[in-house]
């Protein structure tokens, strides 16, 4: 079967992943390709790479590594969110059902926010796997993208009800753009490290290795499967 591409936005966050799933007894070489660095899954199902942070960034290295990789069967983003529903708490992960891009404001018209619901096939593969956490801590939803730090509960609130989405981050949007111009799956795998408030700085540090052995857990039950 073709190997899927997994890009964490940033490469701290890639270093987490990779480490987790190492202590898991994967193993992945280094690979380089026309200014590209990744790491190959010894078995070759998926490989690891940085997306790069933000919106324009994310899609501009999610369109070369499938220029680059035209074997691909998809696209999935890990990294890390802010929480902005109140049944999301740190340390739970939300897999996208659909991306809405949240900052993407019109003036002159009034039209829906931009949506990607692209990753149907990873998502039926999740969901067949029946993966779960105790006491609720998997979701699956909307996830809220936008070039922005939420860092205020007054405009977590604002986008929550705005988009309804279950967390935020800020590259799903960029990534789904680029594989819905390849006609390819994407999908969002996120580890909630805050709730969008004044605390985010500290708490992404803080509960960056509580969320992602979580997220490790996601990409093996997808590796098992589409690997």
């Amino acid at each position: 079967m073709k190997p899927f591409l997994i890009l964490c936005p940033l490469k701290l966050e890639m270093n987490a992943l990779v480490a987790e799933l190492e202590a898991k007894g994967f193993e992945f070489l280094d690979e380089q390709k026309s200014g590209l660095t990744l790491k190959k899954e010894s078995k070759g199902s998926f490989y690891v790479a940085v997306g790069g942070h933000g919106k324009v960034q994310f899609a501009l290295s999610t369109l070369h590594f499938l220029m680059e990789f035209p074997n691909l069967q998809g696209v999935i983003s890990v990294g890390s969110a802010g929480a902005l529903s109140p049944e999301v708490h740190v340390g739970h992960v939300v897999v996208s059902e659909a991306v809405v891009e949240h900052d993407h404001k019109l003036l002159y018209v009034s039209r829906p926010l931009p949506r990607f619901s692209g990753g149907k096939r990873f998502l039926e593969v999740l969901k067949d796997s029946q993966l779960d956490f105790e006491n609720g801590n998997l979701h699956f939803g909307l996830i809220a993208s936008g070039d922005e730090d939420v860092m205020e509960w007054e405009r977590a609130q604002e986008i929550f009800k705005q988009t309804h989405a279950l967390a935020v981050a800020w590259e799903g949007a960029g990534g789904a753009r680029a594989c819905e111009y390849k006609k390819l799956p994407f999908m969002e795998i996120r580890g909630i490290t805050d709730i969008a408030d004044e605390n985010v700085v500290t708490d992404f540090s803080t509960n960056l290795k509580l969320v992602f052995p979580r997220l490790a857990q996601v990409v093996i039950a997808l590796a098992e499967r589409l690997g």
